[in-house]
């Protein structure tokens, strides 16, 4: 097999938005397999590569990636750009298909358009001649474009979304445009799952529209919205990050009497506001039901010096606590910011916070 087309998923077990969504089932499938199975449709791409970190909270996806017949590379955590460089300079394609892990419903029959755009007219990347394409969460470029990138790697926008370079000022970069058909475009939906409401939205898709796993196609997409528009209400709210704004990370320190009021206002903040969320929750509190339940990650403690380690590694911006006393404010380099409903202060994190 020969690597002239390459696609490179992104994908990892540590999403602050949602835990754990590589694995979690869409029609009783991970995930990470509908875009693996859907990738491995396309009649043009030779390779299929799984780009996630060292981190080895990713050993179970590594595992899976490569049972599905993907080919792993493991690298940053943080700069997702230079796991695709590394792919890249080993194989040298002709095209790079940057998939994102979190899009189960990409059309292999759309990269193929896209690839033979790029081959057949001597093009660098396609555009779309429609908006609101339902074909989210992929970019088909050439090995050429990429090469063009690879000066402005230290990019922030890059480094986290690696093909977003419209920002940048590239030279001698063409463009070539694909037509969408009449049931391509024109319906402004989430595909993507960033939270579990985009999971339950996907997994109503599939039940109203009856398709098996895997084989759901983008006009069944369109004509089961049309039909149903109810579907929409699931994840509307969903709030959509753009690529150059940064994501505000919260970290709740557990409070069982608390707890009520601070699962409903992580809820909030992870889908309507895109933060990204965690709990700091002692030892002897960790199997509480309540955090599977939600869907919210964990990390556990027990001393002091633990969990301060853990707000300075996540580069936290806020903390959300019950009052806590000034000796703790100073040694966790806190200072006030909000009070909250339900007996909750939001502390800003003025040792690394940016945010005003």
């Amino acid at each position: 097999m020969n690597s002239e087309h390459i696609a490179i998923i992104q994908a990892r077990m540590g999403s602050t938005r949602f835990p754990g969504k590589s694995m979690v089932k869409i029609v009783n499938r991970p995930l990470i397999w509908h875009v693996i199975n859907r990738l491995k449709q396309s009649k043009k791409l030779s390779e299929i590569y799984l780009a996630t970190s060292i981190s080895q909270e990713n050993d179970i996806l590594e595992k899976y990636a490569t049972e599905l017949g993907a080919k792993v590379y493991r690298g940053s955590e943080d700069n997702v750009f230079s796991r695709f460089e590394n792919i890249v300079e080993r194989q040298k394609p002709f095209t790079i298909t940057r998939v994102c892990g979190d899009c189960p419903l990409i059309d292999p029959k759309f990269i193929d358009r896209a690839i033979d755009i790029i081959k057949k007219e001597k093009v660098d990347y396609v555009q779309t001649d429609k908006e609101k394409s339902v074909h989210q969460g992929v970019n088909i470029v050439s090995g050429n474009l990429f090469n063009k990138l690879i000066p402005f790697k230290g990019d922030p926008i890059l480094k986290e979304h690696v093909l977003s370079f419209s920002h940048l000022k590239l030279e001698y970069i063409k463009k070539g445009i694909i037509s969408l058909k009449s049931y391509e475009h024109g319906v402004d939906i989430r595909l993507s799952v960033d939270t579990p409401s985009d999971s339950k939205f996907i997994n109503e898709l599939y039940k109203i529209s009856g398709a098996k796993p895997g084989k759901l196609t983008s006009k069944q997409v369109v004509n089961t919205i049309k039909e149903e528009p109810y579907l929409r209400s699931i994840n509307s709210h969903v709030y959509q990050k753009t690529a150059k704004q940064k994501t505000t990370k919260v970290i709740f320190l557990y409070n069982k009497k608390l707890s009520i009021k601070m699962f409903e206002l992580a809820r909030k903040y992870i889908e309507t506001e895109g933060f990204g969320v965690r709990f700091l929750v002692k030892k002897s509190d960790i199997r509480n039901k309540e955090f599977e339940k939600n869907d919210i990650g964990v990390v556990s403690y027990s001393i002091i010096d633990e969990l301060l380690n853990v707000i300075k590694n996540n580069s936290t911006d806020f903390i959300i606590s019950e009052k806590l006393p000034d000796r703790k404010i100073k040694e966790m380099q806190l200072s006030f910011h909000e009070l909250l409903s339900g007996s909750l202060i939001k502390y800003k994190n003025v040792g690394i916070s940016t945010i005003k």
